[in-house]
């Protein structure tokens, strides 16, 4: 505690006064600090670190019997609080990423094979009403380039591998005479 260092990415000098403290994101890190000289202005100007983010120690704050045994038991919780948020290794939030990257491939791939070659449309439109038009982006692009071709005018059409899908809602506009 007390102890001013100079970190990476910080140009300017850092006043270490708590330990493992927590981010508003949730994430532990080794230190707490402020901006040296100026102190503790508002929570605007903490600075929150780890251990391994220092470059150079310019003044070591005050150490007693009391502090290192201290330093030596939150050592001791930090692993046990890692190990116990951990399987096999992976923290719980890489677990759940994991499983979400799975569940979007699956879920596409789910799609491809709800695919109705009948008509041309995912099965996942035939959800709606049948007077909504469905077709693809690529297909309407191609008649569309075969029109402006009928008529002497032209586009380029590129047509990539995953296709997407044009809805197109029929609605009925009302005009009241005033």
């Amino acid at each position: 505690m007390g102890s001013v260092a100079l970190i990476e990415e910080i140009n300017q000098p850092l006043m270490i006064y708590g330990r493992k403290q927590q981010q508003a994101d949730n994430k532990l890190c080794d230190y707490v600090s402020c901006p040296y000289p100026h102190g503790n202005l508002s929570k605007e100007y903490n600075v929150f670190f780890n251990h391994n983010q220092i470059i150079h120690l310019l003044f070591k704050g005050f150490e007693t019997e009391d502090e290192l045994e201290l330093r030596s038991k939150l050592s001791e919780f930090w692993w046990k609080w890692r190990k116990y948020n951990m399987v096999l290794g992976i923290s719980y939030s890489d677990i759940f990423r994991i499983i979400i990257i799975v569940l979007f491939f699956f879920i596409f791939g789910r799609l491809n094979t709800w695919y109705n070659k009948k008509y041309n449309v995912p099965k996942v439109f035939q959800w709606f009403p049948r007077r909504w038009g469905k077709r693809k982006v690529s297909e309407h692009l191609s008649q569309l380039d075969k029109k402006l071709e009928a008529e002497g005018k032209g586009i380029c059409v590129t047509i990539y591998a995953i296709d997407l899908y044009i809805v197109t809602i029929p609605c009925t506009v009302k005009k009241y005479k005033s």
